[in-house]
């Protein structure tokens, strides 16, 4: 797959995609509170997904939640018309009494966790918002 995402020409736009769930999308509901995407030539894939978030559709308001779950992942050009899976990175975010779990699971089985401040009220995107400039 990789040598397939290599011969996609460099000229191609780039888009960072974010979808944003209520909960930890292990169950069998789900709710979709937002998308967003940017074409932002950021270095940080992190960077490129506050973007995407910045313009999220449809707009607010949205709900506050204990936890939620991004899904960021690329692509270039018309990668997805052409059958190539984009790479998935998954950010749980759960809130504590004052701070927020933030846990990234990369397309791999590595996990990497850390603490964001958490604010009672905050609404999914705030806290999405919060956990990508965390990232940075």
């Amino acid at each position: 797959m990789s040598s397939e995402r290599e011969s996609i020409s460099s000229d191609c736009n780039r888009y960072t995609h974010v979808s944003l769930y209520l909960g930890d999308c292990d169950g069998p509901s789900v709710s979709l509170v937002c998308d967003g995407v940017s074409d932002a030539t950021a270095d940080s894939i992190w960077a490129r997904a506050l973007d995407a978030l910045a313009k999220p559709s449809p707009p607010g308001p949205y709900p506050s939640a204990t936890q939620t779950t991004l899904f960021v992942y690329e692509t270039v050009g018309d990668m997805l018309a052409r059958d190539v899976d984009p790479v998935v990175t998954r950010v749980d975010v759960r809130c504590g009494v004052d701070v927020a779990h933030v846990t990234v699971r990369p397309s791999g089985a590595t996990k990497f966790a850390y603490c964001v401040q958490y604010v009672v009220g905050d609404d999914a995107v705030v806290m999405a918002r919060r956990a990508l400039q965390f990232l940075l």
